[in-house]
C-alpha cells in the first residue's frame, strides 16, 4: 500500500500540473467573468444594497421600480453567482481528475455533467454544512438559561451557569466544528469523482480520514499557506493599485470615482481569483487522490 503524498510532493504535483494544463484550467475558471459582469450589473442596479432597500421596503414602503430593482439584485447575489461559482468548481475538479489521469479533457462534455450532477451536488454540500455546524446546538442551553433569567428576573447565580454553559458550549462547539470539517472535507470530491450520493458522499470523506486526521489536516493546510503567499501579495498589489487608480478618478469626477473604481477593483480581482483558485482545487485533488489509493 503506498504512503500518504507528501507536502513537499503536493506542492510540487500542484505547480507541476497548473502550469502544465494551465490553458485548459484558464478556459474554465475563466467563465467567472460572468461572475464579475454580474457584480457589475448588481452595483449599477441597486449601489446601495439589498439590506438598505428591504429595511425602507419595510419601514416606509418604496417605489415599485426600487422593488424590482431589490428582487433583481438578490438573484444575483443569492442564485445566479453561487450557481455559477458552484458549476465552475465542479467543473474543474473533474477536468483536474481527467489530466492527472492521462485521460483526454472534453470540457463540453464536462460542463453538461456539472449541470446534471449539480443539485445532487448542492444537497452534499448543504448536507456537509449542516453537519460541520451542528455541534453550535450545544450552545442552546447557556442561551435558554440566560433567556430564561432574563424574563424570570432569576439571581445572579443562574448568570453564571449560564455563562458556564455558554462556554463549555462553544469550547465543545469549535472542536467539532474543526474536526468535522476537516474530516468531511472531500464529501464534494466523493460527490463528483466516485458518483456517491449524499450521506454516502459524506461516510465516504470520512473514512478516507479516518486514522490519518493530523496528517490530512497538515496536508491541507501547509501548502494552501505556502501557495497563498504568492496569493496574498498579489492582493496587496491590487489593493495598491487599486487607490492609485481610484484617486486618479476622483480627479475626473465622484461618479467615475466611485462606480469606475468599482469596475476596475472588481475586474482586477477576479482575474486574481480566476489565476490562484485553480491551484488550490489541484492541490485538494492530489491530496484526495493520495488518501484513496492509500486507504
Amino acid at each position: 500500500m503506498p504512503n500518504l503524498i507528501s507536502v513537499g510532493q503536493i506542492i510540487d504535483k500542484t505547480w507541476e500540473h497548473y502550469v502544465k494544463h494551465f490553458q485548459i484550467l484558464m478556459k474554465i475558471s475563466l467563465w467567472a467573468l460572468v461572475v464579475a459582469a454580474l457584480m457589475l450589473v448588481r452595483i449599477f442596479i441597486i449601489p446601495e444594497g439589498e439590506t438598505l432597500v428591504l429595511l425602507e421596503w419595510i419601514n416606509n414602503g418604496v417605489p415599485t421600480l426600487a422593488i424590482v430593482r431589490f428582487i433583481v439584485g438578490a438573484l444575483i447575489s443569492l442564485i445566479a453567482i453561487p450557481v455559477i461559482v458552484t458549476w465552475i468548481f465542479m467543473t474543474l475538479v473533474q477536468a483536474i481528475r481527467d489530466q492527472a489521469n492521462g485521460k483526454p479533457i472534453k470540457i463540453k462534455a464536462i460542463q453538461k455533467k456539472s449541470w446534471k450532477n449539480f443539485f445532487r451536488y448542492v444537497l452534499v454540500i448543504l448536507l456537509k454544512t449542516l453537519v460541520i455546524l451542528s455541534p453550535l446546538l450545544l450552545m442552546v442551553p447557556g442561551v435558554l438559561l440566560t433567556i430564561f433569567n432574563e424574563a424570570a428576573g432569576s439571581g445572579s447565580l443562574l448568570v453564571v451557569v449560564a455563562l458556564i454553559l455558554i462556554t463549555a458550549g462553544l469550547v465543545a462547539a469549535l472542536y467539532f466544528v474543526v474536526k468535522w470539517g476537516i474530516e468531511l472535507s472531500f464529501a464534494g470530491f466523493e460527490m463528483l469523482l466516485t458518483g456517491k450520493n449524499s450521506l454516502k458522499a459524506l461516510a465516504g470523506s470520512r473514512t478516507l480520514i479516518k486514522g490519518r486526521y493530523w496528517k490530512t489536516l497538515i496536508r491541507i493546510l501547509i501548502p494552501k499557506v505556502v501557495l497563498g503567499i504568492f496569493v496574498v501579495i498579489g492582493e496587496i498589489l491590487i489593493a495598491f493599485t487599486s487607490v492609485l487608480i481610484s484617486v486618479a478618478l476622483f480627479d475626473i469626477g465622484e461618479w467615475f470615482g466611485i462606480y469606475g473604481s468599482f469596475i476596475i477593483i472588481t475586474l482586477l480581482a477576479m482575474a486574481l481569483r480566476i489565476l490562484y483558485v485553480p491551484i488550490f482545487i489541484v492541490a485538494d485533488y492530489f491530496i484526495y487522490d493520495s488518501l484513496r489509493k492509500s486507504r
